[in-house]
């Protein structure tokens, strides 16, 4: 069918373009769906609109579902893992196994341009004739893609899709069916019996859209229709290349301009560009310069997106070069203002499932204390006897991290704390309380007392045990003993049944953004219905790619790539209301744009080779090869058609941890005037901020947990730090240690009390106490114990009387406050007795008590030194000044 190229000055004004009738009655194809919204605004009386990434994901469902590419990472991992030995080396196999998705989507791509792997072949085979090097690497992604090209027998592939493509004619029932299913985002009516399709915003071309838009012409008429001044042709001239009779393409035809040229700040942008010789002049746009990321986010996201205060999505669109790593940081540590595009796996509720499979590691369950600590928080544990969650469970979990430290399995675990609640039952027996007992009382109750662990009460300790037999008992009911492997849907519907039968448990446990994320996880896991083989040991990586979303096909992003900004010039004809273009990225490194095409493990040689052989591959490194005209095009387009007062330029001076950025070389060209970005009312959110710092209680608040705290050992630690005060006793019934650094000088504490009360020689000592301390090896802690028993206790232990009618040894100050040296200790003790009564009565009398931090050295031996956020540590100090 015949193919045309058309071009157009002004995109407000098609009402008057020689195309107008056959416009309004077309079919419109764009380039992004932002040129599509841009268009339908523009004229609201065009009906059939699409994008093509829209209208090739209805054309094509399966090879475009996320499910289907799931099931191509499957089948290549599979591969590999089972032909190994065809690797040259294990450093070449590891490399592939590492990029396993980037060679799915390699094939991909070059299935989506219509290569084979005989066209791969004859440009080795070229290469070799030219004296050009092919790497090993290469000849083994040959090899690899040969093998897996046809997929799995019978099974829907790479050769199907491009067979599909070049064998089966388009026809107008197929585009009238995926028009239709778009409907509901795009005006769609009946198309004619042989309608025109125009292509708008195509100023470059991709490989893989070159390739359906020659079979789309195959079966209609097709008018590329192109943004193009001519009095600007240095600039405009590189679509010439994309747009050329060799690719398919009737040739720009060209054309007079007799406009001239005038101050406007777009004509100013170009005009250097265009004449060689003239000079810029100083622009009036002002440019919004952020120190990072979440200084943007604070500037332009929150006034703009709805929250809970502001249910209202006002009219912004926000575009920048880096429109990849903005929108990855906005999904991870905002995953609110995206839902549509939510990485399951930023959420508690969505890592469950990802780290269950990670646990898995030739047939053991592995398991680190960061992976538990992440089950217990998501929600999915939840014992029917007590109807307890393990998200109520996490700060015990911070209690034991300690002492099981050196698990590496679920077995080890349960092993581990099973034997904690033997050694606790042991204690508890040797040191028994009564029932009344104060808090003084417990906490002082023995030389264990002060370990975190230790301390657990049973019942707790208990659930955290069964808690984990539970992830075992998931773990063997989704990998089956013995076996290597499973088929996809087999596995993801033992998945969907795990979430079936606990649903019903814990979804109170859940918040609404949690209950809606389940809803869509159940619904996403039951589309999953290949029968495809696979091994255990893919599945973690797999299921995380499809969870996060790696697989899904392109949607729209809340921030938007710069090269889409041409679909603006549309939207601003009609537009009556307030709307804003947030433009940013626009640093010295993302503009001109520096995007290359990278495919491993080709290089670029081979690319260029493989474009000789099958032309429309050669799109790629053009477009790389025409990134600074692209850019000047774009920048002219924005400064001309989005009006002042509705575009904000901004850039990130410091991103993802880059040296400080300038300003694009654009914005220094033009003089535009740059202000650096102040956050707004700075003292308020100071004070706020203040005021989460310093700890302040009411009268009635203190009174009522008053008898309690009238010990001297208590306003010890208030006289070091009211802070450390705070959290020991008003938080909690009394501190205990969790450090691994806290818990070594208890242990020599403890070995040093035990020398001086029993009479047991060093090694039957270290015999007794070694099973207590399984986090250490047995080196560390035989040393440890040999320096304690040189400095055990020579002297007769007093006995202070600490409640009524209860005496506890002096060397319960040694476990209170562990690191400080002996003066230290006692001059605080000291001075808790001297200022009990100044205490007393700042604690009850005054309305309000604040209780602030004093930190220093000290902070480093304080029980709560992960949770105070004014802690000091030791890199900070110059000096040890109290000790």
């Amino acid at each position: 069918m015949p193919t045309f190229t058309r071009t157009y000055m002004n995109p407000h004004d098609w009402d008057n373009h020689p195309l107008r009738n056959q416009l309004e009655n077309g079919i419109h194809i764009c380039a992004s769906s932002n040129m599509r919204t841009g268009i339908s605004m523009a004229y609201q009386n065009y009906t059939n609109l699409c994008s093509i990434n829209a209208l090739m994901k209805e054309l094509y469902p399966m090879w475009n579902s996320s499910e289907f590419q799931l099931e191509q990472y499957l089948e290549l991992s599979k591969w590999l893992q089972e032909n190994k030995q065809l690797f040259p080396s294990n450093k070449l196999f590891d490399a592939f196994r590492t990029n396993t998705k980037g060679l799915v989507m390699l094939m991909r791509k070059l299935a989506e341009s219509g290569v084979k792997p005989k066209d791969l072949k004859d440009t080795y085979t070229d290469m070799n004739l030219r004296g050009q090097s092919v790497s090993e690497k290469e000849l083994m992604f040959l090899k690899i893609w040969t093998a897996v090209d046809n997929g799995s027998a019978g099974s829907y592939s790479y050769a199907s899709y491009r067979h599909q493509l070049i064998n089966k004619k388009l026809t107008i029932e197929d585009l009238n069916k995926a028009l239709e299913s778009l409907k509901a985002k795009d005006k769609h009516v009946p198309l004619p019996a042989e309608p025109v399709i125009f292509l708008h915003g195509f100023y470059f071309i991709t490989p893989e859209q070159q390739f359906f838009l020659e079979q789309l012409k195959e079966s209609f008429t097709v008018i590329m229709f192109l943004y193009y001044e001519p009095k600007y042709e240095r600039t405009f001239s590189f679509m010439r290349s994309f747009i050329q009779p060799k690719y398919g393409w009737e040739a720009i035809p060209y054309k007079n301009d007799s406009a001239a040229m005038t101050d406007h700040i777009s004509d100013l942008f170009l005009r250097v560009y265009e004449d060689g010789n003239g000079t810029f002049k100083k622009g009036t746009q002002e440019v919004l310069s952020y120190s990072n990321f979440f200084e943007f986010i604070q500037d332009v996201i929150y006034p703009n997106y709805p929250t809970e205060k502001n249910s209202i999505l006002k009219e912004f669109n926000i575009f920048t070069p880096n429109a990849n790593e903005m929108n990855e940081l906005l999904l991870n540590h905002y995953p609110e203002f995206d839902q549509k595009n939510r990485n399951f796996l930023s959420y508690p509720v969505g890592r469950f499932f990802s780290i269950i499979h990670e646990i898995y590691q030739d047939g053991q369950y592995r398991l680190t204390y960061d992976q538990l600590h992440e089950l217990f928080a998501s929600g999915w544990l939840y014992n029917r006897e007590t109807r307890q969650n393990a998200r109520n469970y996490t700060h015990d979990l911070k209690d034991i991290e300690a002492y099981v430290e050196q698990a590496n399995t679920i077995d080890q675990l349960i092993t581990l704390c099973e034997n904690l609640r033997n050694q606790i039952l042991f204690i508890h027996k040797r040191f028994p309380l009564p029932a009344d007992a104060s808090r003084m009382q417990k906490s002082t109750r023995s030389p264990f007392t002060k370990n975190s662990h230790f301390s657990m009460e049973m019942d707790r300790l208990n659930h955290i045990i069964k808690f984990l037999v539970e992830i075992k008992d998931i773990c063997n009911e989704l990998f089956e003993s013995g076996q290597s492997g499973t088929k996809i849907n087999l596995h993801f519907k033992k998945l969907e049944h795990l979430m079936n039968r606990r649903i019903g448990h814990v979804q109170q446990d859940f918040n609404k953004v949690e209950q809606k994320l389940v809803e869509d996880l159940r619904t996403r896991l039951s589309y999953i219905r290949s029968d495809t083989d696979l091994l255990y040991n893919d599945l973690h990586e797999a299921v995380s790619l499809y969870l996060s979303g790696k697989f899904d096909s392109k949607k729209e992003k809340l921030i938007r790539p710069f090269m889409e900004i041409d679909g603006e010039a549309f939207k601003q004809k009609n537009l009556d209301y307030d709307y804003k273009v947030y433009v940013s990225g626009l640093d010295e490194l993302s503009l001109p744009l520096v995007a290359e095409t990278i495919h491993w493990p080709l290089q670029r040689d081979t690319w260029i080779a493989l474009g000789d052989r099958v032309p429309r591959i050669a799109y790629d490194y053009m477009r790389t090869d025409a990134k600074k005209y692209i850019s000047r095009y774009l920048f002219y387009i924005m400064l001309r058609f989005i009006s002042k007062d509705r575009l904000h330029l901004s850039w990130i001076r410091h991103f993802i941890s880059q040296d400080e950025r300038k300003s694009a070389l654009y914005i220094r060209q033009l003089e535009l005037p740059t202000i650096n970005y102040t956050p707004p009312i700075q003292e308020k959110m100071y004070v706020q901020n203040r005021l989460l710092t310093e700890m302040v209680y009411s009268q009635d608040e203190l009174e009522s947990g008053y008898k309690t705290l009238l010990y001297n050992d208590f306003f010890a630690e208030y006289v070091q730090c009211p802070k450390r005060f705070y959290y020991s006793y008003l938080m909690q019934e009394y501190p205990v240690f969790r450090s691994e650094y806290t818990q070594i000088f208890l242990f020599t504490e403890l070995v040093k009390i035990s020398a001086k009360a029993a009479n047991y020689d060093s090694k039957q000592l270290y015999r007794n106490l070694d099973p207590f301390f399984p986090q250490w090896i047995t080196v560390k802690k035989r040393l440890e114990a040999e320096n304690a028993l040189n400095y055990a206790y020579k002297r007769t232990l007093q006995q202070n009387q600490v409640d009524e009618n209860v005496y506890v040894s002096e060397i319960r100050k040694n476990f209170q406050f562990p690191g400080l040296k002996n003066g230290r200790r006692e001059a605080l003790f000291e001075q808790a007795v001297m200022q009990r009564h100044s205490i007393e009565e700042k604690l009850m009398t005054e309305q309000q008590v604040s209780l602030d931090a004093t930190p220093g050295y000290h902070c480093r031996f304080c029980p709560h030194n992960d949770l105070c956020p004014s802690v000091t540590h030791g890199i900070d100090l110059k000096e040890d000044t109290d000790d």
